[in-house]
Order: structure tokens, then C-alpha cells, then sequence
């Protein structure tokens, strides 16, 4: 992996690993990747398994170099969609954009979510408008992506994609958004924030809602609405996982979050909704740890998180009627 990546850059930044996904005898890892020592993209390696050594191949790499590293919204997320495809996030790479909606434009990788070519690398736009979709989960028994979104302050998002056609969604980031931006007092006590030329974005602010509206309503721009959205308190979601109730025509939706101190963070979230994704209720474990993944083992009815904190596992067995408490 050090090939690729370059021990310098690794020991510099430490967070450049988004994710992991084993499909078959294939371990593919997506990294944020540094090119000649100058930028920035998503990229995707992969490798044969084996317990020796991992001989690594590029499959992937965005075509746009990005000037700036900044991983808290670079997104990454894969997952498996079908024998010859797999699927992954790009998050915007904010507060590098310099107010421009990239998420929208059809020549920029930012903000979208891409079907990638296991062999060929090659790759097709399933949707854009997203800001840091941290969650993906592809559901074949139903063809359905269901990604979360960081928002900005609030407007975390839980967004559905119906694969049925060739339309690309667009969930409207950020053009449209039930969160709000941080103003500059707030943006420069954040720490991630100070990293990335908090000078530079506090001018760059009152510029901001020119470029990028966050509309209330999605429907009425042209976009398609999330399913759910958390906004006071924020969730601040990671990966998601749903499992559908045949009988009863029901999708559970498992969240799992990151955060520190509000409410429902740290937690793992059951969301129950009916066929036309209406909520019918809404549950929450508190784990009072970040919870940066979680798997479910089908046989074992149960969850395992990753617990960032601690570096440790958890475990928690699904209830016969899908509850977690």
C-alpha cells in the first residue's frame, strides 16, 4: 500500500484510508490518493488475498487532481453491486471548493456517487448532489442504494436511489439542504476547520449563500428528497445497513454515527419504514462511542461496530422483531 500511497504522505495526514470492501478473493481499498507530491483524488487498488502479501493494482482514480487535502469530506464509501461492478462515494471536498457547487456539475467527480468496472476501472455517474455520503448500502433483493450524507450545521441526510432506469438522482447539495451554513466565529473553532485556511473561508462566507443557497425544499428545485433528515439535534451518520421484512413489507434501516457530545450521537439508530418509506418509528442505541462501521452477520442476527475510540469491536444481537433495545 506504501507504493501507492508514499510513506511521507501515510505518516503526515494517517487518515487517508477511507474504506475497505472484500468481494470474493479481492480486497479493494479506497484511499485518498497523493499525485506527484502536488494533489489530490479518490482512487481504488486491489489486491488477490493473501496472508503473505498483498500485491496491490490501481483500478480507479478520479480524473480531477484536487490542490488540497482534506479528508473529513472526501467521502470513499464502497460496496458491492453486482458480479462485475462495485459502487463508491466522493465527497465535495469542502471547505476547498471556494464556494463553487461542483456537487452539480456533470465534468467534476465531486459529490457523486459512481458504478465502478471490478476489471476495467471504468466507471458510470449514478448520482450527485451529495456532500460526504460516509453510508452505502446497495439493496439487490429491492435495486435500491440508501447512502447518508453529512450535512453542514445539521441537514444530515438519509437518501434512497430506486435503480430502475438510466436517470442520474440528483439530491440537490448544495443547492438545496435542511442544514445551514457555520458562520465564521463558529467555523474557526472547529478544529478540522482550522487545518484548512480558516482565513481564507471566512471571507469566502459571505459569499457563500450567493453559490450555495441551501434551499429548504428539495422537490420544488428539481431534486429528490431524503428519506429522513436530522437537524437539531444532527446525527452525524456513518455507514448504513437495511434489512427488509418480506412479511410485513418493511424496510429497517441501521444507522450508525460519529459525534461527541449531542444527543444522538455515538449511537446505533433503527429506523423502521414502510413500503413507500414512510417512517413508522425511530429507535436509538446509545454506544458512547464514535461509531465509524458497522457489518451485520446474517446467520448470527447480529451487528458488529467499529469503535473508533477505542479500537474495539462490539457486538449487538438483532431482536426477533428487529428492535436493538
Amino acid at each position: 500500500f506504501l507504493d501507492f500511497a508514499g510513506l511521507d504522505y501515510f505518516m503526515e495526514e494517517q487518515s487517508i484510508v477511507n474504506h475497505f470492501l472484500i468481494d470474493e478473493n479481492n480486497l479493494y481499498l479506497s484511499f485518498t490518493k497523493k499525485i506527484n507530491g502536488k494533489c489530490y483524488n479518490n482512487s481504488i487498488i486491489v489486491a488477490k488475498l493473501n496472508s503473505n502479501f498483498l500485491n496491490f493494482k490501481n483500478l480507479f482514480s478520479s480524473k480531477k487532481c484536487l490542490a488540497n487535502f482534506f479528508n473529513y469530506s472526501s467521502a470513499g464509501r464502497m460496496d458491492n453491486f453486482d458480479d462485475d461492478h462495485l459502487i463508491l462515494s466522493i465527497g465535495d471536498y469542502d471547505p476547498y471548493s471556494d464556494n463553487e457547487p461542483f456537487s452539480q456539475y456533470d465534468d467534476d467527480l465531486r459529490g457523486k456517487i459512481l458504478k465502478i468496472n471490478k476489471i476495467k476501472g471504468t466507471y458510470k455517474v449514478l448520482s450527485k448532489g451529495h456532500r460526504n455520503s460516509q453510508g452505502l448500502f446497495y439493496d439487490n433483493l429491492n435495486s435500491i442504494i440508501f447512502s447518508t450524507d453529512h450535512g453542514p450545521r445539521g441537514g444530515d441526510e438519509i437518501n434512497i436511489q430506486k435503480i430502475n432506469n438510466n436517470k442520474i438522482e440528483n439530491f440537490g447539495w448544495p443547492i438545496s439542504s435542511y442544514g445551514f451554513h457555520y458562520d465564521s466565529e463558529t467555523l474557526n473553532q472547529i478544529t478540522i476547520f482550522q487545518s484548512a485556511k480558516t482565513k481564507k473561508n471566512k471571507i469566502l462566507l459571505e459569499e457563500k449563500y450567493k453559490r450555495q443557497p441551501l434551499f429548504k425544499s428539495h422537490i420544488d428545485k428539481g431534486f429528490s428528497e431524503p428519506i429522513m433528515v436530522w437537524n437539531d439535534p444532527n446525527a452525524a451518520p456513518t455507514q448504513i445497513i437495511s434489512i427488509f421484512d418480506d412479511i410485513k413489507k418493511e424496510f429497517h434501516l441501521y444507522v450508525a454515527s460519529l459525534g461527541n457530545l449531542g444527543k444522538l450521537h455515538k449511537s446505533l439508530h433503527h429506523l423502521k419504514f414502510d413500503k413507500n418509506f414512510n417512517l413508522i418509528s425511530n429507535e436509538s442505541l446509545k454506544m458512547d462511542q464514535r461509531i465509524r462501521d458497522i457489518i451485520f452477520i446474517e446467520n448470527a442476527k447480529s451487528f458488529v461496530l467499529y469503535l473508533e475510540e477505542s479500537s474495539s469491536l462490539a457486538f449487538i444481537k438483532l431482536n426477533n422483531d428487529f428492535s436493538i433495545n
